[in-house]
């Protein structure tokens, strides 16, 4: 199922063994719309009450994509994202014009009330 790169759900009690919530097999989102490039990741939001039942909260674009992205692809992933000194710092890979991927530092300055 890995080549699928699809949304699984797995849990365990100490850190150490895994096993699947429901079926192993079944993603638990459905790679449809925009979600459907398996490798021009994007990053979008998704909200759950209970780990098992997700909610797409942006089911018809990615909330982001590369700022500089190639003719092919606009990859944003695997980003994390903090406060530091008053500005929300996200650091993500993301794609380049050439077609490779660097990770980036993203600072964003909070904005006042």
């Amino acid at each position: 199922m890995r080549r699928t790169e699809r949304i699984y759900h797995f849990r365990s009690t100490d850190g150490e063994t895994w096993g699947p919530v429901g079926s192993p097999y079944q993603s638990i989102m459905d790679l449809t719309g925009w979600h459907d490039p398996v490798y021009n990741l994007a990053t979008g939001v998704g909200f759950t009450f209970d780990l098992q039942h997700i909610m797409d909260l942006t089911p018809d674009s990615p909330l982001v994509v590369s700022t500089t992205p190639s003719e092919r692809f606009a990859t944003w992933r695997y980003s994390h994202w903090m406060w530091v000194d008053g500005e929300l710092w996200v650091y993500a890979e993301v794609a380049r014009p050439n077609e490779s991927n660097e990770i980036r530092l993203f600072r964003l300055p909070k904005q006042p009330r």
